[in-house]
């Protein structure tokens, strides 16, 4: 015969194990901040600058920045695991050159949650939260 008192004692735990699953799951996305990166167009002369960026999971599609001082932004979750990665197509001149926008190893110290990059022929850089200027710069592009 059954005993409906351990049915319900089998209920009331698998109940409390349910909240506390959605409990820490939830505290963990609360600790969680959308980071945002931003893409500058820097380049000399008024030219225009195309920006492709995707990660494994997202694709942004293209966006242009017709001028100077232009910018793209998207924000997006990254991961607990501190593997978020998105890289970017940059084009102007009919070239392509790429280059890794976000690497959540990388970055998560420096810009954790605002990641901002002015785009120049010479290579990205990205803005320094300490100096307040664009002095974190990367030679060239792949």
């Amino acid at each position: 015969m059954i005993n409906p008192l351990n049915n319900n004692h089998g209920l009331m735990i698998a109940f409390i194990l349910i909240i506390f699953t959605s409990l820490f799951y939830s505290s963990q996305a609360g600790l969680q901040e959308d980071a945002f990166v931003r893409v500058i167009n820097d380049l000399s002369n008024g030219k225009s600058l195309q920006v492709h960026c995707a990660s494994k999971d997202d694709d942004l599609g293209i966006h242009k920045l017709a001028q100077n001082g232009e910018y793209y932004e998207f924000k997006f979750g990254p991961s607990l695991l501190r593997n978020t990665l998105f890289h970017c197509d940059l084009i102007w001149d009919n070239k392509t050159h790429s280059f890794v926008i976000y690497d959540q190893n990388r970055d998560a110290a420096q810009c954790w949650d605002q990641c901002y990059w002015k785009i120049k022929e010479s290579g990205p850089c990205r803005l320094n939260s300490k100096t307040n200027n664009y002095d974190v710069c990367y030679n060239g592009y792949t």
